[in-house]
């Protein structure tokens, strides 16, 4: 039973999905009201504010927050099976290993997220409820604002040019970069019992510093970058150097690191581990 099933996976997940389906309700349910809470506060603090102004503001906000919730989510994945009953019941699965660790990934990267989404859509709901039967309010969604804003860090600014080698470095770095963050979150789900979140969400701050630092250094940050006037307006020609490319390239490989590391600790699960992590290097 060496090689990869999607029999076998399918059936991996759908354990995963039956042995979390209580804590995912709880998670939805928690989720939902929070949102439901969050929106009403929000609203009674600035309702003196324009609806558009309101309602742009609120989302901005939820939209954060559920980038917030998606990586929490991603930190905890495998914290399930920390306790030594489930980390058992995983590990006797019939199944290789490859195919547990792809099950529980894609379980929180999609599973999650989707019910993520569900949790705010049933808040949003509720709140737009609450408002119009108590306070007469109009039913005024905040969904397309806030999956507007949560993808809005993708989108192209009106005052940039982007010249070509720029325009296949950016579509470049959309892939490269989610991926990245997101193998590091679960690669701190694999190593780390406790405050995998926090350890994981530091580490990426310091990193994006440390990259951020050593290209102004270099003078990597737009030095090739130009100005053009066009009708009356002043653009930025955005050009990408070898070097961001290679930047670009390096990032897609840490990612892959961090896959082939993470897959590794998981390889190496036994039901009693230390405290603080899954893989003791003494032990090795």
């Amino acid at each position: 039973m060496n090689n990869f099933s999607i029999n076998r996976f399918g059936k991996t997940l759908r354990w995963v999905l039956a042995n979390n389906l209580r804590t995912q309700i709880a998670w939805t349910i928690g989720s939902a009201t929070a949102v439901f809470l969050l929106q009403l506060i929000l609203i009674a603090l600035r309702s003196a504010e324009y609806d558009n102004i309101l309602y742009a503001d609120v989302s901005g906000i939820c939209a954060s927050l559920l980038w917030v919730y998606i990586l929490v989510v991603l930190s905890t994945a495998f914290s399930t099976y920390a306790k030594k009953e489930k980390r058992e019941s995983l590990l006797m699965l019939p199944a290789t290993n490859l195919e547990k660790f792809l099950s529980i990934v894609f379980y929180v990267t999609v599973v999650c997220t989707l019910t993520g989404i569900l949790s705010y859509i049933i808040g949003d709901t509720l709140r737009m409820a609450v408002r119009a039967l108590l306070f007469g309010n109009e039913w005024i969604t905040t969904i397309p604002h806030v999956l507007n804003n949560m993808v809005s860090i993708f989108d192209k600014s009106p005052y940039f040019i982007y010249a070509k080698s720029f325009a296949i470095m950016r579509i470049i770095c959309i892939i490269t970069v989610p991926l990245w963050i997101h193998s590091l979150f679960i690669l701190g789900s694999t190593l780390m019992r406790k405050y995998s979140f926090v350890i994981t969400g530091l580490v990426m701050i310091i990193s994006i510093w440390f990259y951020a630092k050593t290209t102004n250094l270099l003078g990597l940050n737009g030095s090739n970058n130009e100005f053009v006037v066009k009708d009356g307006v002043q653009y930025v020609v955005l050009h990408a150097t070898q070097l961001q490319y290679i930047g670009a390239l390096l990032t897609l490989s840490f990612a892959v690191i961090n896959y082939r590391v993470a897959f590794r600790i998981f390889k190496g699960y036994q039901l009693i581990t230390n405290k603080w992590t899954n893989y003791d290097i003494l032990k090795r």
